[in-house]
């Protein structure tokens, strides 16, 4: 079950973690370990709408935890750097063998905090090593530690190791972030009392300038420097959006004031890295080349994919770990594209009584020479003239096109497609005809295409390539 060090954390021993904080005063949690999720499901049941995010580096558990819906950061918690994020508690159950590495990496990357730990208890008992020597005397300074013998004896998964739950307390020192560099905040601005300054003064004496007014003119200049600053800092930030995200620069004014409206600093950076890392993903997604040969249904599948993706620290280990996970699947990819479009194709046959009409030239197991499809294209009452269908018909007549493209080993935008083909038929009301890469094309009013294969030899490969992935036979084909 899972890799060997899996052991998820009792719920008992999880609410003895929890009793040594004080949770309202928590404002942002990380879980670095967090195997299916059982210490997250604790904290969600006494908190309202926490914001936890986690580490997990076992892609099964990955799956588990992103159907519970938790924002993973990050693969291998020891090579997340946490920059950019703010995290006032980090719980952790990590793996015995790495305990104190996961631990003292979790001490160095918040600037301030709490932190509640499970190791096995040998790593208190026995310093042996460097870096258990250093954690005896964090400890000694930060926290405390409490044992809990065969903690995990009745556990789902079980092991008769004592533990250990170590809490440390991390003062800020040097935040990375100064927000209030050189200022003095001000409890409550002063009020001052007008009426009474200009009873005090006789008619023609020389006013003089009250404190409150030089402060306020004071306020005004500071404020209007500050805003230099601000479009400079704009500015900037502008200059490295636009190649990051291209298309989507235009969300950088929406994404800055959703950030902002954060009351605690350090989570309005957190909130923009999330914003910003997403879209990155996004951007990321748009410019590789895969998109080109997904058919409609398995854009739908990319597409979930890359909102769990983007959840993920935009970092070059993640981008190519993605990468491989593409380049690894190629193949498959091009064959699921050319089983859809037959699966499509195959969909109007005179079986298939969701449609009034039946076609014999349909087919429910071949798509034959010439295919019929309904509802594609439309017929203006107005002018008689002539126009694709809505419902994303063009998509799906892309489709076909990618299809036929990974046969051949052709380009897609090498060829004349079905689309740009019936468009440039379309200026021609009086037509009815039109001729792409791979087919001979017909529309009619009430709304039916016909297609037909240009290439005999390219419909039977269509044919072969399914059914030999299918599993079916058939002797005109073979």
């Amino acid at each position: 079950m899972f890799n060997a060090e899996f052991f998820p954390t009792p719920a008992w021993l999880t609410e003895e973690m929890l009793s040594l904080v004080n949770l309202r005063s928590v404002h942002s949690i990380l879980e670095p370990s967090a195997g299916k999720g059982d210490i997250i499901e604790v904290i969600r049941s006494k908190m309202h709408r926490p914001r936890i995010y986690c580490c997990e580096i076992d892609p099964e558990l990955q799956m588990i935890l992103n159907g519970k819906g938790v924002t993973i950061l990050n693969d291998d918690f020891l090579s997340f750097t946490a920059q950019g994020y703010y995290f006032d508690l980090v719980v952790m159950n990590p793996p015995f063998s790495q305990g104190v590495q996961h631990l003292l990496h979790a001490w160095n990357i918040i600037s301030e905090g709490e932190i509640l730990c499970l190791l096995n208890a040998e790593t208190i008992r026995n310093p042996y090593s460097e870096e258990r020597q250093l954690l005896t005397k964090l400890i000694a300074d930060s926290g405390q530690v409490q044992f809990y013998p065969r903690a995990f004896a009745d556990a789902e998964r079980q092991t008769p190791v004592d533990v250990a739950l170590v809490h440390l307390r991390k003062v800020q020192v040097a935040c990375h972030f100064d927000f209030m560099e050189g200022l003095k905040q001000q409890a409550q601005a002063p009020v001052y009392d007008l009426q009474t300054w200009f009873s005090e003064r006789s008619q023609g004496m020389a006013l003089e300038c009250p404190d409150f007014i030089r402060d306020m003119v004071g306020w005004q200049q500071n404020a209007v420097a500050a805003f230099q600053e601000l479009v400079k800092c704009y500015e900037r930030l502008s200059y490295y959006i636009q190649p990051l995200l291209q298309d989507c620069v235009y969300k950088l004014t929406s994404m800055v004031e959703s950030a902002l409206k954060e009351r605690i600093p350090a989570l309005k950076v957190t909130e923009f890295n999330l914003a910003l890392t997403d879209l990155a993903w996004q951007s990321l997604f748009q410019q590789t080349q895969f998109q080109k040969v997904l058919t409609a249904r398995m854009q739908e599948n990319f597409v979930k994919h890359r909102q769990l993706q983007g959840q993920k620290v935009f970092s070059e280990e993640n981008i190519r770990a993605l990468l491989e996970l593409l380049i690894c699947n190629q193949k498959s990819i091009l064959e699921q594209c050319v089983l859809d479009v037959f699966d499509t194709m195959c969909r109007y046959s005179a079986d298939n009584r969701v449609y009034r009409e039946g076609w014999k030239t349909n087919d429910k197991y071949e798509v034959r020479r010439k295919v019929i499809l309904p509802g594609f294209v439309e017929c203006s009452k107005y002018n008689q003239s002539f126009s694709l269908s809505y419902h994303r018909r063009d998509v799906w007549l892309n489709d076909v096109d990618k299809a036929l493209c990974m046969l051949t080993g052709q380009r897609l935008e090498e060829i004349l497609s079905i689309v740009d083909a019936l468009r440039e038929a379309f200026r021609d009301d009086a037509c009815r005809e039109a001729e792409s890469a791979f087919f001979k094309i017909r529309y009619f009013k009430k709304g039916t295409l016909h297609l037909v294969f240009k290439d005999v030899e390219l419909h039977r490969e269509l044919n072969r390539f399914v059914w030999g992935k299918k599993g079916w036979l058939s002797e005109e084909f073979v």
